[in-house]
């Protein structure tokens, strides 16, 4: 019986000690995800110096030099959003030119 105390004990603070794990890969991933978007907004920030307006574009597939794939969209001629898959199925991480913001969604 103590035998099985011990194996559940060990598992047990396995499990506690991973949950921060987590959150900590997840904070990294997405600070990460945030440094690469950057860049990408950083250019279309300079075309629209250059043209005035924002590029046009639906929903236009731009990828990361990391291989991360950003997606753009123009909202308005003052405004676009650019985001990228999250870490979940049917979250994102989008930046608006508004807020000037990234933030996780879904």
């Amino acid at each position: 019986m103590k035998k099985y105390f011990i194996i559940a004990l060990c598992v047990l603070v396995g499990l506690v000690s991973f949950v921060p794990l987590l959150k900590l890969s997840i904070v990294i991933d997405f600070n990460a995800t945030v440094k690469e978007g950057a860049k990408i907004v950083e250019e279309i920030e300079r075309q629209k110096e250059e043209a005035v307006f924002y590029p046009e574009a639906d929903c236009k597939t731009i990828i990361g030099k990391k291989g991360t794939e950003f997606y753009y969209w123009k909202v308005s001629e003052d405004e676009f959003i650019v985001w990228t898959q999250g870490y979940s199925v049917g979250e994102s991480i989008e930046y608006n030119s508004k807020t000037k913001e990234w933030q996780r969604r879904g």
